[in-house]
């Protein structure tokens, strides 16, 4: 389960990492002015911390991994929508649904953990998911700008960034199942 956790976290750490540093070369790509490519890494902020306000609040209501479901969802939804339709308006959007799924997602994890291991090495655990997660935003940015340095655009990681959250959400998933046994 840790190992499942560990890869999930190293995934969406990845992508993170990978659209902040890559939104804006991506967006001066597909023909988005530089003041408008550079505002959408405010997007992804405001986006961010409206994310872990209100994923806070709404785990609450409606339990820690429903909230993680919908952040995933939101995160899909915003890379599919970035690379289907290439505007200003839509990049905006994008960025600030995507960092409003990543926030939660990302908040989410510090109380779905007890609820799956207890508290007893909770030191230990999240250190090494924290380890898993900066190993990711290592590779991430890396990985991308090496496929736009070969291929001359950005399609291939962007392309596969809705795959990987959906990857990362698998992992979770079957990772925090109430059906297996501590």
């Amino acid at each position: 389960r840790q190992w499942g956790l560990n890869l999930s976290w190293l995934l969406l750490g990845g992508l993170a990492i990978m659209i902040s540093v890559h939104a804006v070369p991506f967006a001066r790509d597909r023909g988005v002015s530089l003041a408008d490519a550079s505002f959408a890494l405010t997007a992804y902020g405001i986006g961010s911390a409206a994310g872990r306000l209100i994923s806070g609040f709404v785990s609450d209501r409606v339990g820690t991994r429903t909230t993680i479901g919908a952040a995933y969802v939101l995160e899909m939804v915003a890379l599919v929508t970035l690379l289907w339709f290439p505007s200003r308006g839509a990049l905006l959007a994008s960025l600030v649904v995507f960092g409003a799924g990543f926030a939660a997602s990302d908040t989410m994890v510090v109380k779905v953990i007890p609820e799956v291991f207890g508290l007893r090495a909770i030191g230990a655990i999240m250190g090494v998911l924290a380890l898993g997660w900066r190993l990711g935003a290592a590779i991430g940015p890396a990985a991308a700008g090496f496929l736009y340095d070969l291929t001359g655009s950005y399609s291939v990681p962007f392309g596969a960034a809705p795959v990987a959250v959906a990857l990362s959400w698998i992992l979770f998933t079957l990772s925090t199942s109430p059906s297996r046994g501590r």
